[in-house]
């Protein structure tokens, strides 16, 4: 049986997982657990390893303090990162996700670069 704080974090998981325009098979894939895994997170059921909630945190772009509390327990969350809104569609989805995924902080800078000139008036 699913408790409160189980509940609350499995609440914020969604969200943040929508949020980033992600199915529960994309998020159990780059987490390593089945999408059927991930249900039961979101459903509060099952209870998440803290070695998978920061995996998670990093990976959605959250703060760790985004789905736990000082106390350990579900808190208070700010509003789901992009500031720029949801990813509308599938290319910026693709996008979002595939920089999430670079490994390299001056291969990221390039990219955006390239992004930022390649959007410029002529």
């Amino acid at each position: 049986m699913a408790d409160r704080e189980g509940k609350a974090l499995g609440g914020r998981i969604r969200r943040y997982r929508e949020s980033a325009g992600l199915s529960q098979s994309d998020l159990g894939e780059r987490l390593g657990v089945s999408y059927q895994q991930i249900q039961k997170y979101e459903r509060g059921v099952n209870r998440m390893s803290v070695d998978t909630l920061v995996k998670l945190a990093r990976f959605l772009g959250q703060p760790l303090s985004a789905f736990v509390d000082a106390d350990g327990k579900g808190g208070a969350v700010s509003e789901p990162r992009p500031d720029y809104g949801t990813p509308a569609s599938k290319e910026e989805r693709e996008l979002l996700r595939a920089w999430r995924e670079l490994p390299d902080e001056k291969l990221r800078t390039a990219c955006l670069s390239l992004i930022k000139a390649a959007g410029r008036p002529r």
